[in-house]
């Protein structure tokens, strides 16, 4: 589920308002004892917003509407030679792409459910607003396959991070039926600006928990 990870709305005008032109967002990753440094670099241009993300092990080119509809998806491995587009066109979705040295293509067609794939970015629309869940799906870039997943929000609450508190909303993301029983991931928001700031998941029964936690926020150029 990690490549759903980093991982469906609009953007609310407060947080709009700290991050444009563009701003660049640092998150602790952790997993079991190993850290990484996650950073997002947010920029908006010509209507469309552009997300940067990389740490050590990948990066990836985030390309999303004003209505934060996922348009493109670049990823590239810095471990091996894999990397892909996946690009929305219409209900069309395209995979391109290299996974385990294999090349591969495929093409899907979305019905009703949206298209997020980002939780962190994905997700700001059912954060900002009153609504209380959505249904979506993710693509699984190992077997390329479409798998169906709803976000619900729990309980607000308020947690404490690099001795800053924030007032947030969790939101619980799972599998739709059977598989829902052995997988989920949760995220929190900051109810005020609509950021994410921790964001936890692991890969299945038995493996390691993955977080993410805000650590700060600074202007690029």
């Amino acid at each position: 589920m990690k490549k759903f990870l980093l991982p469906i709305f609009f953007l609310a005008s407060a947080f709009l308002s700290q991050i444009l032109p563009s701003t660049t967002l640092t998150y602790d990753e952790k997993t079991g004892e190993k850290h990484l440094e996650t950073t997002y670099r947010v920029t908006e241009k010509e209507g469309e917003r552009l997300i940067q993300s990389e740490n050590a092990k990948e990066s990836y080119s985030l390309i999303y509407s004003d209505s934060y509809q996922l348009k493109k998806m670049t990823y590239a491995s810095k471990e091996n030679s894999d990397h892909y587009d996946i690009t929305l066109s219409g209900s069309t979705l395209l995979f391109e792409g290299t996974v385990n040295g294999e090349q591969k293509r495929k093409t899907f067609t979305l019905t009703r459910r949206s298209w997020i794939q980002n939780f962190p970015f994905g997700l700001i629309p059912l954060a900002a607003s009153e609504q209380n869940s959505t249904s979506f799906v993710v693509l699984n870039t190992k077997d390329l396959s479409l798998y169906q997943m709803r976000a619900k929000k729990m309980e607000e609450s308020t947690i404490t991070l690099q001795g800053q508190t924030y007032h947030v909303q969790r939101i619980e993301i799972r599998l739709t039926g059977f598989k829902g029983l052995f997988w989920k991931a949760e995220i929190w928001f900051d109810t005020e600006t609509h950021q994410m700031v921790r964001y936890q998941t692991n890969e299945g029964p038995h493996t390691p928990t993955t977080t993410l936690e805000f650590v700060s926020k600074r202007p690029s150029f």
